[in-house]
């Protein structure tokens, strides 16, 4: 809708406002703008689930010019009212015959309404048209009204008018993330709570910007990094703390280390945090378990900070984009019309086929395997992929066949370079890799996580070699002077012992 000087540096002025408005009303195909975060085949679900014909409406979003700054006037449906009881709104209805355009339609709702004189309005524009369940195309008009303005409200329709300032509006901290019912889907909206109201649904997604349409006015999300003011969108008053944290480590006063780093640099630190929370989990440790997963919250805290910095997207982005996915992978939770999968192992099915048609039918079986992905994890996810277009092993025991092939392989290799230099090393390694591929193969065929099952075994390898150390120290005698054969015997006491 309407930006404020934190987020491009221009003061909210009537001359500001009217340049992030239409105008003109929408044109039909750009009314469901506010489903901006649902991808298209949901836009597509939505829209064919709607009714065929609308009924044109408008609405007037009043703002009033105080000393602190610009209000939202909004209205509070009478409590009798049968659908919209209680409900927050702006003044409206249909647009009747007698209607010059929408815009004298909101300004004649409104005096019917509110008592609120056409006179005392001054056009400043259009948002874009709500397609809304209802079957209504509403038109929402935006309207600068005298600060004097009076009013004579009918209460049969009203039960209270307010107002709200644009500034609390605008900023993205007061909106909290709600899943609503859209046609027969279960859709990620926002809301704004305001003194103990809750401003929902299409009044709330009005107020709320679409930033392609802040953008083609040069008004976009905030992207200045530090300077642009409070962080986005936070869900907890904890996580809102973190974002602010992070934006002055950031800021132009904050850590020289912190502001020094790209996506790049701190890569490998979100890796080491991803296995740190494993360590900890693995260990059951779980006061280490929420120290770790706040540090791994940090790092994706983290590359957000700096994207937005970039102009690329925001906290608030990445957290609407997995909230959206996640909506449109469980259809079987959210699609109130769709049956959907009922089991754990359908269910998995099913995400991997969502997943593929979000990939698109021009898409290899192997793309979007992450090159970066630890080397045992990605020989499972790319063995997985290729099965799942028929290229496997029928039964394990053929995946055993391949290691056993391999093995023999990596001995031949072996044998025909003794001396593991140039070529002769790149042959033995070639072999070395293969037979590490059909082992992750082999697992994934027992069902076997071969990273899981790796991990074990290093942390055998360690829990029995510091065994064989320990009682070395408790005989006095040093670990690394004993024979091969003297310390495989204490490698065989200490496997007695466990």
């Amino acid at each position: 809708m309407i930006t404020d000087k934190r987020d491009t540096g221009v003061p909210l002025t009537r001359e500001s406002i009217r340049a992030a408005l239409e105008p003109a009303a929408s044109p039909p195909g750009q009314d469901m703008l506010w489903l901006q975060d649902a991808p298209p085949e949901v836009l597509a679900r939505v829209r064919a689930a709607l009714p065929a014909s609308n009924v044109p409406a408008a609405v007037l979003v009043p703002l009033i010019e105080r000393e602190s700054g610009f209000a939202v006037l909004l209205t509070q449906r009478a409590a009798t009212l049968k659908d919209h009881a209680g409900q927050i709104s702006f003044p409206g209805g249909r647009i009747e015959a007698g209607d010059k355009d929408p815009w004298h339609a909101a300004l004649r709702e409104a005096h019917e309404e509110i008592g609120l004189e056409a006179g005392r309005v001054a056009f400043a524009g259009f948002l874009p048209d709500h397609l809304l369940g209802t079957g209504f195309r509403v038109t929402p008009a935006v309207g600068f009204v005298d600060a004097g303005y009076q009013l004579r409200i009918a209460a049969e329709e009203v039960h209270d008018v307010f107002e709200v300032p644009l500034s609390y509006i605008l900023d993205a901290g007061n909106h909290r993330s709600s899943l609503r019912r859209v046609a027969d889907l279960m859709l990620p909206v926002q809301d704004i709570p305001y003194g103990g109201r809750l401003i929902w649904g299409a009044t709330a997604s009005m107020l709320r910007a679409p930033p392609a349409a802040r953008a083609a006015h040069g008004f976009a999300v905030s992207r200045r990094g530090a300077a642009a003011g409070p962080p986005p969108a936070p869900a907890l008053p904890a996580l809102e703390s973190l974002l602010q944290v992070m934006q002055r480590l950031r800021g132009a006063d904050g850590c020289p280390w912190d502001r020094a780093q790209s996506f790049a640099s701190i890569a490998p630190y979100t890796i080491e945090e991803a296995y740190e929370v494993a360590d900890a989990i693995a260990r059951g440790a779980h006061d280490d378990l929420r120290d770790e997963l706040g540090d791994l919250l940090f790092q994706v805290v983290f590359h957000a900070q700096i994207a937005a910095e970039a102009g690329l997207f925001d906290f608030a982005a990445v957290a609407r984009g997995i909230t959206a996915k996640l909506v449109r992978r469980h259809p079987q939770v959210f699609a109130v019309a769709a049956a959907g999968p009922r089991t754990a192992a359908e269910q998995s099915v099913a995400w991997e086929q969502i997943k593929a048609q979000e990939r698109g039918a021009a898409a290899g079986a192997l793309d979007g395997v992450p090159a970066a992905m630890p080397a045992l994890l990605r020989a499972h996810k790319l063995s997985k992929r290729a099965a799942r277009v028929g290229f496997d092993f029928e039964q394990a025991g053929q995946s055993a066949d391949k290691v056993a092939e391999e093995l023999a392989e990596v001995r031949e290799a072996a044998a025909r370079h003794p001396a593991a230099s140039g070529a002769a090393a790149a042959a033995v390694f070639e072999e070395v890799g293969d037979l590490l591929f059909a082992a992750a193969n082999l697992a994934r065929k027992l069902e076997v996580d071969a990273e899981a099952a790796l991990r074990a075994a290093n942390a055998k390898f360690e829990r029995r070699f510091r065994g064989m150390e320990s009682l070395a120290a408790e005989r006095g005698v040093r670990f690394e002077e004993l024979s091969l054969a003297e310390q495989e015997r204490l490698w065989q006491e200490v496997k007695r012992r466990e």
